[in-house]
């Protein structure tokens, strides 16, 4: 019968194993992101960063303008983007270099000739 205190099979009786260790390979690591896939996430991260700036930079003129807290003018701009099927980001952005949120029902929108579809 083997003792106790011999080795485990496989394992070099000078390694620095923690005690407890049950001496089983650790799990693979995950394979590192390719140069291509780690600049695309980069600029993903870059456009969100702007844009979430944009949108901190709107809900601050909304709250100077209309005297609103933080959380109200947030909810203006999101209301104001539901109500004209834009995304806040592009109305944001509009805010902020215009001062105005023009939020009234297709504003921003170009129809084209024919103008906006009928009701």
């Amino acid at each position: 019968m083997e003792s106790l205190s011999t080795p485990a099979q496989g394992v070099d009786p000078g390694s620095t194993v923690a005690s407890g260790s049950t001496g089983l390979p650790h799990p693979a690591e995950p394979p590192l992101k390719s140069r291509a896939e780690l600049e695309n996430e980069n600029a993903g991260l870059k456009i969100a960063l702007t844009t979430n700036r944009q949108i901190g930079a709107a809900v601050g003129i909304l709250m100077v303008q209309r005297g609103l807290c933080y959380d109200e003018a947030f909810a203006e701009l999101r209301q104001a983007s539901q109500r004209t099927n834009r995304p806040l980001r592009e109305l944001a952005e509009e805010l902020v270099s215009t001062g105005v949120l023009d939020d009234r029902r297709g504003a921003g929108r170009s129809w084209g000739p024919a103008g906006p579809p009928a009701p």
